[in-house]
């Protein structure tokens, strides 16, 4: 009887820590949330025209609503994850945020490939690729051919980092 309580004690035990996945998942989604709202309320005026544009942009309805909501769920979403309040709530409207961003931005243009030198934890090596974007877009548009090079995508200058 002794040998099938030890086991059973330790999955008691081990109840302890269920609160530890949950909380190593918030806080790695919180600046990931973070940054994508404030890339978009930085250059709000850009995201709603980015939103509207069919030719250019996503070409959603409503574009300032949308950009609004996108931007509100990102930040609110990102204040919530930290502190642990409303989770259920607030994963909601996150979800349809990142529903939609997948939709029209990532599914058809693929997942950001250069690395934003304003995110947090940004090393040496990524606060450098800004520098290097900088000439590369410089070289480019004096030399190359850059239209065709740029075409691509939804957006040639920064405007595809505004996802959530």
């Amino acid at each position: 009887m002794q040998r099938h309580l030890l086991p059973q004690q330790l999955v008691n035990r081990s109840r302890l820590f269920d609160w530890l996945a949950p909380l190593a998942f918030r806080l790695y989604l919180v600046p990931v949330f973070w940054m994508a709202g404030i890339n978009k309320l930085h250059g709000f005026d850009d995201t709603v025209a980015w939103f509207g544009n069919s030719d250019w942009g996503l070409g959603l309805p409503f574009p300032w609503l949308m950009a609004f909501l996108a931007t509100a769920s990102e930040l609110g979403g990102a204040v919530l994850l930290l502190v642990g309040l409303g989770v259920r709530w607030v994963s909601v409207p996150l979800m349809v945020t990142m529903a939609v961003a997948i939709v029209t931005v990532h599914w058809p243009n693929g997942w950001q490939a250069i690395a934003d030198p304003s995110a947090p934890f940004a090393n040496a090596q990524v606060l450098a690729s800004a520098d290097k974007l900088a000439k590369a877009r410089e070289l480019l548009q004096e030399h190359g051919h850059y239209d065709w090079l740029t075409s691509s995508g939804g957006n040639s200058d920064n405007k595809c980092n505004t996802h959530g």
